[in-house]
């Protein structure tokens, strides 16, 4: 597997079969676990892509970039379901209904995406985030005297 761009991020799909990496070149790229065959190529952002996962049954993707969006992906086809702003990191829920969002702009979201809607969250120099069995997000702030683990 050789990409232009640094990789930033790299990871399996869930069920051992395919390699997601993220990279400066703009891109996603999904590959043959077994083989190292390129399958798809994610292109949209305009940015370096800093995040990527997959959702738990490994249907969709979604990725996030400095170009201050994420965008969710069909795993199969590699077409954009989604586009979200206002993003730099994102993490999509195990049944890939939602995805937690974290930006420079201090803020953490969760996204419905059936109503391609976001629920407001935290507002607090947010650097990290991760969905609690689907009912919240827990986050990380920058600020020492900000409790570490807040849940919104």
């Amino acid at each position: 597997m050789r990409r232009r761009g640094a990789v930033g991020w790299a990871g399996f799909s869930p069920d051992g079969e395919r390699v997601l990496t993220a990279s400066q070149d703009r891109t996603a790229r999904l590959w043959d676990a077994r083989t190292g065959r390129e399958l798809i190529v994610l292109r949209g952002h305009s940015g370096d892509i800093w995040s990527a996962g997959f959702s738990a049954d490994g249907a969709r993707i979604v990725t996030a970039s400095e170009d201050k969006t994420a965008r969710v992906w069909d795993a199969e086809r590699g077409c954009a379901l989604a586009i979200l702003s206002g993003c730099s990191r994102s993490f999509i829920s195990a049944d890939g209904s939602r995805v937690a969002t974290t930006s420079n702009d201090n803020t953490a979201r969760i996204w419905d995406l059936a109503a391609n809607a976001a629920l407001t969250g935290d507002t607090a120099e947010v650097m990290a985030a991760a969905l609690t069995n689907g009912r919240g997000v827990r986050t990380r702030r920058e600020r020492a005297d900000a409790d570490a683990g807040d849940q919104c």
